[in-house]
């Protein structure tokens, strides 16, 4: 029926996010607030389209960090679509989200999980762990938090970012505000740590990634 009609299967609140709607579309799960796709398994396209622009399987990674976890679609995707298996630690400041992400997708998955409830900036701030691969994916609702686009947070990303690891960053870029928005970020706060970045325009998002290399 999902492939016809807009399948609801649980709504919940948090005290972050007043409506989260689990939903069952084309026969995947989509997570969404009222203005924002948080996840939609291997249709979660900004994603899919970046991994596969890098060549993802060809990479040298072992160990992931994920900021932001919505309903587990990075993993799912690179484990079911890419055939990676990867070790995650997961960072998700709603309770609420992570416990959505363990019922309805991590637990039909193979790779190992570690999943903290924290700020995604603080734990960058406080870790002294170094992942092949990061990819940030924090909003609320289609905003993403103040913090989490500063030039400490890169700072704080570069850090952790293993040698000849790869960050990859998601925006929003749907209108012209929201791109020249994005287009401000990447030349002020992200290529200034990352100074090989480049950035994907994957239609209504761009993925900055912190070297161009990766896509050569």
């Amino acid at each position: 029926m999902s492939f016809f009609l807009e399948c609801p299967l649980e709504s919940i609140s948090t005290p972050l996010h007043p409506v989260l709607n689990v939903v069952l579309i084309q026969g995947r799960l989509q997570l969404c607030t009222e203005k924002a796709v948080y996840s939609f398994s291997d249709l979660y396209t900004n994603f899919r389209s970046a991994f596969r622009s890098l060549r993802i399987q060809q990479l040298p990674v072992s160990d992931v960090l994920l900021l932001g976890l919505g309903l587990g679609s990075i993993p799912e995707l690179l484990e079911k679509k890419f055939r990676c298996r990867y070790r995650y630690t997961c960072v998700e400041i709603d309770e609420g989200i992570i416990d959505l992400a363990r019922r309805y997708t991590l637990e039909r998955l193979r790779s190992p999980f570690e999943i903290i409830c924290t700020d995604a900036a603080l734990f960058v701030a406080q870790t002294h762990r170094r992942y092949d691969m990061i990819c940030a994916d924090v909003f609320i609702d289609d905003q993403i938090p103040d913090q989490t686009q500063s030039l400490e947070f890169f700072e704080h990303l570069q850090r952790i970012c293993a040698p000849d690891g790869l960050v990859l960053f998601n925006c929003f870029a749907l209108e012209s505000s929201d791109q020249a928005k994005a287009q401000r970020l990447f030349e002020e706060r992200f290529l200034p740590v990352f100074p090989n970045a480049t950035y994907l325009d994957v239609k209504t998002n761009w993925i900055l990634i912190s070297d161009k290399k990766f896509l050569i």
